[in-house]
Formats: structure tokens, sequence, C-alpha cells
């Protein structure tokens, strides 16, 4: 089997060995096997088909993509690209353990029906308000966008079971607006982009990271500025803090009204590990009983006196 578009049958063959045949046609529920090292062009494919992205393989949803189901196995990959993006179609996405998708596009999410695992791993090189999907339980994310734009994610990722990494927003913000709740299991990591909390009046933002919470580069606001009444996030944070660098900037509440809660019995002990690189400001620190924190770093922040 080659690589090539999906609609040419020519490339495929009836057995995985490459000893049968090429299909004459495409009947209804074919499915259809994408092996390592093979990569495949999804476009105006019969809607009624299967796909498996095996290992190593890879399978591109360009201009009028349709399918069924799409399987993606461990170290294999789905890419959704630019073009036409909306004309699309999947049923049913599976993302396996180990497995990844990208989003190349500013369109919709590949599949509104999307069952994805907790290790499996999203990449955002492309997004708009649009792209995020509807009621998603999410494994890793990760937004990479060189040109990213403004995006609020609050009701986006409400579950997210892995971790949520900013690398790159372009000249955007991820923020949220009104009543969000966002749970990260794993780690919140800003390692560049810009993440601003909350924007608009009255919004109020609870973000519940399960793992570490992490800056290295970017920032980091509570409020996307100090002059916005009535918006406020709390941060529940059950792992070590780790401030690196970048800015983190928790302290743009009016009426003091952001907090960090250092909490969780699942982890009693946990570090707070700040470096001179990192310029920080931070809102209300309430360690909960039963919680000890550990300073690592030069000092436990700057929380400036209004």
């Amino acid at each position: 089997m080659r690589s090539g578009n999906f609609n040419d049958l020519s490339l495929w063959n009836t057995q995985r060995d490459g000893k049968g045949s090429a299909p004459a046609t495409i009947s209804p529920n074919t499915c259809f096997f994408i092996q390592g090292g093979h990569e495949f062009t999804l476009s105006e494919s019969d809607t009624s088909s299967y796909a498996v992205v095996e290992s190593k393989g890879k399978l591109n949803g360009d201009k009028h993509y349709g399918l069924k189901e799409v399987c993606v196995e461990q170290g294999a990959i789905f890419q959704l690209n630019e073009n036409e993006n909306g004309a699309g179609n999947i049923v049913h996405l599976i993302l396996k353990d180990g497995s990844n998708y990208i989003q190349n596009s500013s369109g919709s999410f590949a599949s509104d029906n999307a069952q994805l695992s907790n290790s499996s791993q999203v990449v955002f090189m492309k997004y708009s308000n649009h792209s995020f999907g509807k009621d998603i339980a999410w494994g890793n994310v990760m937004f990479d966008a060189q040109a990213g734009v403004d995006a609020n994610i609050g009701q986006a990722f409400r579950n997210v079971y892995g971790n949520l990494e900013l690398r790159n927003t372009g000249k955007g913000s991820l923020y949220t607006e009104g009543v969000s709740i966002m749970s990260v299991k794993g780690n919140f990591i800003v390692s560049g982009g810009r993440f601003e909390g909350v924007r608009e009046v009255n919004s109020k933002l609870v973000l519940n990271v399960g793992g570490n919470f992490m800056v290295q580069a970017g920032s980091v606001y509570d409020v996307a500025n100090n002059s916005t009444p009535g918006a406020r996030t709390t941060l529940n944070l059950y792992g070590d803090v780790m401030l690196l660098g970048g800015k983190v900037m928790l302290n743009n509440a009016d009426d003091d009204g952001s907090f960090i809660n250092m909490m969780g019995f699942e982890n009693p002990q946990v570090r707070w590990m700040q470096t001179d690189k990192a310029q920080v400001e931070l809102c209300n620190v309430a360690i909960k009983p039963e919680k000890e924190v550990f300073l690592k770093g030069n000092k436990l922040g700057e929380i400036p006196c209004r």
C-alpha cells in the first residue's frame, strides 16, 4: 500500500499483506486501515466508511472530508487542515492512548462526537472560538499557534483529564467570560502565550489543577485588566507551584477578590518554586488544613498592598 489520496482506489489492497487486489468500488461500511509509514489525505470520501490509523500512520482531513468513524491508534496522527473546513463530517472520532490529533484549521473540530482517551494529545496549531467542539472530555491539550487569536475557552475545556499547556497564542489571548469552572486533572503549563483568566464585568473563573501549576514563559492573569468590576479568579491547586519565568499577574481583581487555594489530601506536601526570572504579583493565598507547602525558591511571590 502506497501513500496518496484517500479516494485513489489503486492505492488500496484488499489484503493487509498486499497480496490481494485493488478494490473496484467502495462499498458501504468499508473499513480502511492506514498502516505505519503511510499518509493519506481524506477528500470527498464516502461518509458510510470507517478508517483506522495505525501506529506511525497519518490521515489528513481536507476539503469535503467525511467518514462514519475514524479511530486513531497509539503513535498515529489525524490532522485537520484548513481547506474548506466546515464542509466535512466525521460522525465518530476515537483517539486512543498515545494518539495525536492536530487542528490545523480555524474551523470546527473534526467531530462533535469525540471519544478521547486521557493520554491522547490534541494540538491546536490554528483555532477560533468554533474550534473546540461541544461537551468534549479531553486528554492532553496543547495550544501552539503562531497566528493565535483571542478565544473564550471557559465552556469548552471544563474537563481536561491530562495536561493543558499554552506554548504559543500568537498575538491573541485565551480567556473566559461569565461563570466558568475548568478542571485540569494533570498539569497546567504556560511555556508561552497569554492566559487572561477572565474578561468582562462580573465574570468569575474557578480553575482546578490536580497536577502542577507551572509558568515558564508567557503570561498568566487572574483578570485581563484591573478596571473590570466584579471579575475574579479562584485557583484551586493540588500539586506543586512552579513560577520559573514569564509574568504571573494575579492581583488584578477589584476588592482583592482573586484567591489561590493550596488544597487536597491526595498530595499533602507540595513545593512552591519561584525564581527571579518570573515577574509575580499574587492575590490572596490560602493554605488549607493538613496541607504543607515547602518554599524552594527565592520567595513566595509579591503580594501588593492597595
